[in-house]
């Protein structure tokens, strides 16, 4: 039974949590309250469907850390003789929640994901399991009537620093194509890829600090006072942005890779800075220094 959209979890017309001054504590922020009146919603409507046997609140809600700008992170378990049929009918499931002006199913067959806009642009996900699905991690239990909920399995947390080999060598490649769109004078393709170099250095950024980010919109409070002004300070033209990223990005990612006791691809980098002889004013750092 499609439950009624309560408005009192709406938004005051007078002023939507999407402008809410960054100066006001979120613990007391009405788009906080107006967040976790759409839980409650959403668990009482969810409940109300037999097909649905357990609910968790995920993302920063669940952490503690949403702010007046947090989605709303939603995961089921669906009984397994009625899951085919649930996913199937994916579209009613965002809209027995809440109005929408957007919905999408996204992820895989055995694990898709409904995400959704209201009209309000309160966004939220529904990740739809099966019912042998285990509780994750730092989830809340909206509510779970399975008679014996399943036991998560024991796992390492991945750790980031083994990502960072990768990193700077995908760093180097997309350094090198620079070469490439610029002979074709692919300027679109270049900002593009001074794009992939920025979030190559956020990420290394991130293994220096040892830190897992949570929601793609929420970097700030993971990156240091130091990180972000280097971030804002960059030029916002592709070519001399590529040049100061990769001054930024190199230097660090050698030190980070010779106190990790990882081998740094000097080859990749010397090769790559001689491809690239003439595309940068000044080099990133003395070559053969490794």
């Amino acid at each position: 039974m499609r439950a009624p959209y309560p408005r009192a979890f709406l938004p005051s017309p007078a002023r939507s949590p999407g402008i809410l001054p960054p100066y006001m504590s979120t613990s007391s922020s009405p788009a906080l309250a107006h967040l976790e009146a759409f839980v409650d919603h959403a668990s009482r409507t969810l409940e109300s469907d037999d097909r649905i046997l357990a609910a968790w609140l995920g993302g920063s809600l669940a952490s503690g850390t949403a702010d007046a700008y947090s989605d709303v992170d939603l995961r089921i378990a669906v009984a397994d003789d009625a899951f085919d049929a649930f996913v199937a009918d994916w579209r009613s499931l965002p809209s027995s929640l809440a109005p929408t002006v957007l919905r999408r199913r996204i992820g895989t067959p055995d694990s898709p994901i409904v995400t959704a806009i209201t009209p309000e642009w309160l966004r939220f996900d529904v990740a739809i399991v099966r019912a042998t699905a285990p509780e994750r991690s730092g989830d809340r239990v909206l509510f779970d009537r399975r008679s014996a909920p399943p036991a998560a399995p024991p796992s390492a947390r991945p750790d980031p620093a083994d990502r960072l080999p990768g990193i700077v060598e995908e760093f180097l490649r997309v350094l090198g194509l620079w070469r490439v769109v610029d002979g074709r004078g692919e300027h679109t393709l270049m900002v593009h890829g001074a794009s992939l170099l920025r979030w190559s250095l956020v990420d290394l950024f991130l293994i220096e600090n040892r830190a897992q980010r949570g929601g793609m919109l929420h970097l700030n409070p993971h990156l240091t006072a130091e990180q972000i002004a280097l971030l804002e300070s960059l030029p916002t033209t592709a070519p001399e942005l590529n040049g100061a990223l990769a001054r930024a990005f190199l230097p660090r990612a050698r030190a980070l890779m010779a106190r990790l006791g990882q081998p740094y691809p000097d080859d990749l980098e010397r090769a790559t800075f001689a491809y690239l002889e003439g595309l940068i004013p000044h080099s990133p750092l003395p070559l053969g220094e490794g």
